[in-house]
């Protein structure tokens, strides 16, 4: 049995068939191995019989031809004398007879036991003879049946052996079957994948193309609209005077943390005359800050027309058009006049919005600093912060960039709003 290696997979034959022809192989060799121990057992056990078998049959053998020779001598030798020449010659006295005539008799009678005693020793070795030949007989019969046994079982593996290489030929068969079918299938769709992808890329670049196409029909636009927007010739106010403290020259306005106030914040305080016309009446800053409600100081005021519970306050900054969205990015140096979050309190304060990243509507990014320095002489942690920070504003500024949004240095933005 052979198995073929698929181009691209592993070999034909799984690790659980492989681990079922080892088994069954490794109990072949113990059946074959304890078969083939039991034969030569049994083999040298009958080689023993045979060989005590030949020994006795060959002292039997001797017995029965000098017990015939004693006897035929005796049958033709009748008178003493010749019986006396007999038994000299076979040196009786070394045996403990005496061979005189006379005591023929007792010669006879010993005789007689030594004959009797070679029956009974010939009858013994016929018996162990017997049971030699019944053992030699067991044992062949013992082996041949184990050859048969070991001749049926080798025939019942061998049987088993070529069973398993049918289903081992069988399961190849299915598994390059399988593989050809999973290379087409995945050819497939590869080749499907390839014509979706350059459907997607060819849609992908006429969004990108018709994206900027669309953001720059927006940047004409957006600047069209700077230009011809009308600023409205008095701003809506930022808050107003809830109540007022001439004595202590403090007064309580309706803008509170909730409101993006922070301490140090300065407004004006006007009215409107009965012209329309809007009439300064004197500016505050903020102290302390509350949840709704802020207290400030009277910095500025006129004795003539005080202020009251009811005026208008305004941040002291041009109006910023309503629902114009900004971006603060980059980092803000600690000596700025204001923080990025004083910064994005002041665009809410003047009507403005202010955006977390810049996209398609951003009007304004209000650029911070993108390369700072002194950045080593920082803590670690503010090191972090601001290049984090820094980063950040190349990202936005580059975005920018490419959608045509207007971009503003922190410092131009507080100059162009600050009066």
């Amino acid at each position: 049995m052979t198995t073929r290696i698929p181009p691209g997979g592993r070999a034909g034959i799984s690790p659980v068939t492989l681990v079922v022809f080892v088994i069954l192989a490794i109990i072949a060799a113990i059946v074959a191995f304890a078969m083939y121990t039991g034969t030569v057992t049994r083999k040298a056990e009958l080689d023993k019989i045979t060989a005590e078998s030949a020994e006795l049959d060959r002292q039997l053998q001797t017995v029965v031809a000098e017990t015939g020779e004693i006897r035929n001598f005796l049958e033709s030798k009748r008178d003493a004398e010749a019986v006396k020449t007999y038994f000299n010659e076979m040196d009786l006295k070394k045996m403990g007879v005496d061979a005189d005539p006379k005591n023929f008799r007792k010669i006879n009678t010993a005789l007689e036991l030594w004959i009797m005693r070679l029956n009974l020793l010939i009858g013994d070795l016929t018996k162990r003879i017997g049971e030699a030949t019944t053992r030699a007989e067991m044992a062949e019969t013992s082996r041949d049946a184990t050859r048969d046994d070991y001749t049926r079982r080798l025939e019942q593996k061998n049987a088993e052996f070529q069973r398993l290489d049918q289903f081992l030929t069988a399961e190849l068969a299915k598994k390059e079957n399988l593989v050809t079918t999973y290379a087409k299938e995945k050819q497939d769709f590869i080749n499907k994948f390839n014509n979706v992808r350059d459907k997607w890329e060819t849609r992908k670049k006429d969004l990108l193309y018709k994206t900027e196409q669309m953001a720059r029909t927006n940047a004409v636009v957006r600047r069209s609209l700077l230009v011809l927007r009308p600023e409205p010739s008095i701003a809506p106010p930022s808050g107003r005077i809830l109540r007022s403290d001439w004595q202590t020259k403090k007064v309580v306005i309706d803008l509170g943390e909730r409101d993006y106030s922070f301490p140090g914040l300065g407004f004006d305080v006007y009215s409107i005359d009965k012209d329309g016309v809007r009439v300064v009446k004197g500016k505050i800053e903020v102290q302390e800050v509350l949840g709704g409600t802020s207290v400030a100081l009277v910095i500025e005021s006129d004795p003539h027309d005080p202020i009251v519970a009811g005026d208008a306050i305004q941040t002291p900054f041009l109006p910023i058009p309503r629902k114009q969205k900004f971006v603060i990015a980059g980092f803000i140096p600690p000596g700025a006049a204001y923080s990025k979050s004083q910064m994005e309190a002041l665009i809410r304060l003047n009507g403005g919005e202010v955006q977390p990243a810049v996209d398609l509507y951003t009007d304004v990014l209000v650029l911070g600093e993108t390369a700072p320095t002194g950045v080593a002489e920082m803590d670690k942690k503010v090191i972090s912060e601001v290049q984090s920070e820094a980063e950040k504003g190349r990202t936005e500024a580059e975005f920018a960039r490419e959608i045509s949004v207007n971009i503003l240095d922190y410092r131009e933005f507080l100059q162009s709003i600050q009066r």
